[in-house]
């Protein structure tokens, strides 16, 4: 089960980059796609695919994504959740990535809690695959300096005693393009991009 789910994994990483070319060729999805839950499921035992969208600029992701998760649930068989960022501070529902056999990230610039952020850490430390879009070299990086500690933007707050929002301990990651992608993300147009296979690794599928 192990192997065929590990195939399945790479046939899907392989296939993602086809699937979402073709999606941003084609415009996106239409605003009445079928997916109206955001949770997708099916047979427990096919791979589980969890999609973070966090990026509302102008490049799209929510459409792309969306559309992208209904491709490999109905074309690979796939099942996929879809979280979506609530604000620049809260993404709920990271803990799906406690079970998930691949993530994709589409991020810009959310600073999340503490708390947040640990199923992050916890999922690519156990060595798990992830595939980034375009902005989530800088996914987890503020412009904002003072959202390293600063009051919960997100719907649901903790209380004080006196009834304001408690302070929100925030675990912005900067170094994560560095530490995670292997990139070096310093703003539009600057530099040059270089990109090289590492000798033990030119046979393996993805490549």
């Amino acid at each position: 089960m192990e192997t065929f789910i590990t195939r399945k994994i790479v046939t899907v990483i392989i296939t993602v980059f086809l699937l979402i070319t073709l999606i941003m060729f084609q415009g996106g999805c239409s605003t009445n796609s079928k997916i109206t839950d955001s949770k997708i499921t099916m047979n427990s035992q096919q791979p589980h695919v969890v999609i973070v969208i966090g990026e509302d600029h102008f490049y799209g992701a929510i459409d792309s994504m969306w559309e992208l998760a209904q491709a490999l649930q109905s074309y690979y068989g796939m099942r996929c959740t879809v979280l979506q960022a609530v604000s620049r501070t809260s993404i709920p529902g990271l803990e799906a990535l406690d079970g998930a056999d691949l993530a994709i990230f589409f991020i810009r610039r959310r600073v999340l809690s503490k708390e947040s952020m640990q199923h992050v850490h916890d999922y690519l430390e156990a060595g798990n695959p992830l595939i980034a879009f375009r902005t989530t070299s800088h996914a987890f990086a503020s412009v904002n300096k003072a959202f390293s500690v600063s009051q919960d933007t997100s719907p649901v707050q903790s209380k004080q005693k006196n009834g304001a929002p408690a302070p929100v301990e925030r675990a912005p990651w900067p170094e994560f393009d560095r530490q995670v992608l292997g990139g070096y993300y310093q703003g539009y147009y600057l530099g040059e991009t270089l990109a090289s296979v590492v000798p033990k690794m030119k046979d393996h599928p993805v490549l």
